[in-house]
């Protein structure tokens, strides 16, 4: 798997790259980019779930797409690492990420910024592919 996702309104963005089992099959790790204004990072964001989490995710980001409300969210996969999309109803999505280091809570990148609806199918069609 070659593509990337990329949430960007020009001035932040949020960068996920292929996912990529571990090779006991028990989770996966995936790696972030990250700018925030004008602050960047990276991370590799480690899970014990499977790969077919993306599966829940997608299905979200799909019913966002539809009905501009509700959220998409990795909050509760990553040990360091969240991401959610939420919408206002009027087409705005709200993209909020979350990068921390496991082993030393003092250091974090959060940041937010605001894109809208027809960013989604994109992403959409990259986690078809993922999952």
């Amino acid at each position: 798997m070659n593509d990337r996702i990329v949430i960007t309104d020009g001035r932040s963005s949020v960068t996920l790259h292929p996912p990529e089992a571990d090779p006991d099959g028990h989770g996966f790790d995936m790696k972030v980019d990250l700018v925030g204004g004008p602050f960047t990072g990276n991370i590799l964001a480690t899970t014990y779930l499977p790969l077919q989490a993306w599966d829940q995710f997608r299905r979200d980001l799909r019913r966002l797409h539809r009905s501009l409300k509700g959220e998409a969210s990795t909050d509760t996969w990553f040990s360091n690492f969240g991401l959610v999309l939420k919408g206002d109803g009027r087409g705005h999505i709200r993209v909020t990420a979350d990068a921390r280091d496991e082993w030393a809570d003092a250091s974090t990148l959060s940041f937010s910024f605001t894109i809208d609806q027809t960013h989604l199918p994109p992403f959409i069609a990259i986690l078809d592919q993922w999952a």
